[in-house]
């Protein structure tokens, strides 16, 4: 299963159930996945796609320092809303 695939099932089971692996999220949480894992839950989709940059720094070191270079298709964010809806942020 590549990235985006394990990234998508995640977001989806969080929009239609509001839960993953035992943690749950509210209306309105932007949620950021890197490779199939939460990365952050904020309030804006800046704060967590700030969040999932810093923790995409500190992992892949160097070469994700800028913005530009995260490849699209390992990192995800969304906000989780009802009715569900996959929304990219």
């Amino acid at each position: 299963m590549s990235d985006k695939d394990r990234n998508l099932r995640v977001a989806e089971a969080i929009t239609t159930r509001f839960a993953w692996n035992d943690q749950t999220f509210h209306e309105g949480d932007c949620v950021a996945l890197l490779d199939g894992q939460i990365i952050a839950v904020a309030k804006t989709p800046q704060a967590a796609i700030a969040a999932m940059r810093a923790r995409a720094n500190r992992i892949r070191n160097a070469a994700w320092s800028s913005k530009s270079s995260i490849p699209p298709s390992t990192w995800f964010a969304f906000r989780s809303v009802r009715p569900p809806r996959l929304a990219a942020i």
